[in-house]
């Protein structure tokens, strides 16, 4: 295990999912909806598993041309 993966938890409050992808909160919400990432409901708090969110990053991968 990496000191990274030991650093940041498994399961992300959406907040911590955006920062761990780059990306702003109002995305994850747009990709969340979309179903494109999936998510845990808790009660009325939204959770993402941080294996989830490498999947969908490897699953966004191009090749260069050239």
């Amino acid at each position: 295990m990496s000191v990274a993966t030991e650093i940041i938890p498994r399961y992300l409050t959406p907040k911590l999912a955006a920062v761990y992808l780059c990306t702003p909160e109002r995305t994850l919400r747009m990709l969340k909806a979309s179903g494109e990432i999936p998510h845990i409901q808790l009660g009325g708090r939204i959770r993402y598993d941080r294996h989830d969110l490498d999947a969908y990053m490897r699953s966004q991968k191009r090749k260069g041309v050239g």
